[in-house]
């Protein structure tokens, strides 16, 4: 073999390997490019498993990305779970008592943070609270102040190496009676009657304006595992929630209290850390604590000062809840409910007042 053509081999090889070479950083880089390094790593959330129920395995996996600001970018959606086969058949299911409208002029306690909202006292139709973002972009809103808090607390998580996902926060009317009434229709086609069928949906999904979302007061937080209550979030919450206002609102120790199974992935403002650490001290739900320990119902005749509400017009009012909130007329426990007039349903801006 001639000189000449064993050096044009050489080249040949020596050619094709630094070409794969630099196809390998090529697909490393573009495959790759978008992995958080060390430096940024903590500013990216985990896969999210919406918990929807007490069904392991059923709920659906949304992720969330983040990007060196920490906005979050929007995809979760919350899902309902296949509704388990209760133990009662149908026939035997205690059912709902139509609940009382809560008058909050007559209430007194003056911070409506310590709403108490569940199966028996549910929200005006035409509440609507202050919103704020929860964090950057989560297009996940609370009350103003519970949006506030809850971002202390996010920051502190986050420093410690834990991210605190949130997926739910206020929701108007008219979505949480949409999933309340999806709920209800599965519960029917069990063979449950429609009486039935709402109060086995409202012990997973409050009908709207028995929700504490409606009143933006809390925020349901995701994680990377099916079982929210084995993470180092959950522990890190129970923990450190009470010292931003929070509380975990339904255990497993309070669904008779509560009318609601367990649900450790729901967390509620109720204003101050001083009130979530009497609560969690105490070892009471919270609609224990508020009827028996803080005099919820004591004085009906509220002052002019308890019962302040914001302006239609405050520049604190959050515009981006406009689209949610002018179509939040129903609320439903128990048997459905005439849907007010359009002409007579009005919208009032709560404000909680200051503690």
């Amino acid at each position: 073999m001639k000189k000449n053509t064993i050096i044009k081999i050489l080249i040949a090889a020596i050619a094709v390997v630094l070409v794969g070479v630099l196809a390998f950083f090529v697909v490393t880089k573009v495959v790759g490019g978008n992995e958080p390094t060390t430096e940024d790593s903590e500013l990216v959330a985990p896969s999210v498993t919406v918990p929807g129920g007490n069904n392991a395995g059923n709920e659906a996996e949304n992720t969330q990305s983040w990007n060196e600001n920490e906005t979050l970018v929007q995809g979760i959606e919350v899902q309902t779970t296949a509704p388990e086969m209760p133990d009662e058949q149908p026939g035997e299911v205690e059912t709902l008592a139509e609940p009382e409208t809560i008058d909050i002029a007559e209430l007194a306690v003056k911070d409506r943070a310590l709403l108490v909202i569940n199966v028996w006292h549910k929200l005006p139709a035409e509440y609507v609270p202050h919103l704020e973002e929860t964090v950057n972009g989560s297009g996940i809103y609370l009350e103003r102040k519970a949006a506030e808090a809850f971002m202390e607390m996010y920051k502190a998580a986050l420093s410690q190496g834990l991210t605190l996902t949130p997926y739910s926060g206020y929701a108007s009317f008219d979505r949480q009676q949409s999933r309340y009434n999806d709920l209800v229709e599965e519960y029917a086609d069990m063979g449950y009657s429609e009486a039935e069928a709402q109060a086995l949906a409202a012990r997973k999904i409050l009908p709207a304006g028995c929700s504490e979302h409606n009143a933006g007061l809390a925020v349901d937080l995701g994680s990377n595992t099916a079982d929210f209550e084995d993470t180092a979030e959950y522990k890190w919450l129970v923990k450190n929630a009470a010292k931003y206002g929070f509380i975990e609102r339904y255990t497993a120790d309070s669904e008779d209290e509560t009318g609601v199974k367990a649900a450790p992935w729901h967390w509620r403002y109720v204003g101050s850390a001083a009130m979530a650490e009497a609560i969690n001290e105490s070892d009471l739900s919270f609609e224990e604590w508020m009827y028996y320990e803080y005099p919820y119902w004591e004085d009906p005749e509220a002052t002019e000062e308890s019962t302040t509400l914001a302006d239609d017009d405050s520049e604190s009012a959050d515009e981006t809840d406009k689209d949610e909130t002018e179509e939040d007329t129903t609320a439903v426990e128990g048997e459905p409910m005439e849907e007010p007039d359009e002409e007579e349903a009005t919208t009032v801006v709560y404000d909680l007042d200051e503690l």
